[in-house]
């Protein structure tokens, strides 16, 4: 029996170690949220009562003073999302 691998074999087996190096070494930096840039205003709003609605209403005016579209920041889901996982608003 020989122990010799044939260049097949050979280079499945690089390209399995190059995958599994490949799968190993990413890393990924932190995504920062488009509503990080409004945090205080929709913290304090939020405390003030306001409903995600209407925290959706206030970004879209917010939007509009810097672009033309009319289209909102962000959906509700994602609001609320946002402020689920702000340490300052944490929910019991």
């Amino acid at each position: 029996m020989t122990t010799e691998t044939s260049p097949e074999t050979a280079w499945l087996t690089s390209l399995r170690a190059a995958r599994t190096e490949a799968r190993r070494s990413r890393a990924y930096a932190r995504r920062v949220s488009k509503l990080e840039r409004y945090r205080a205003e929709l913290v304090r709003l939020h405390r003030a009562g306001a409903s995600i609605r209407e925290l959706q209403i206030w970004l879209q005016a917010q939007r509009s003073r810097t672009r033309s579209g009319r289209s909102p920041l962000a959906s509700t889901s994602t609001i609320h999302a946002y402020l689920r996982s702000l340490p300052e608003l944490a929910h019991a």
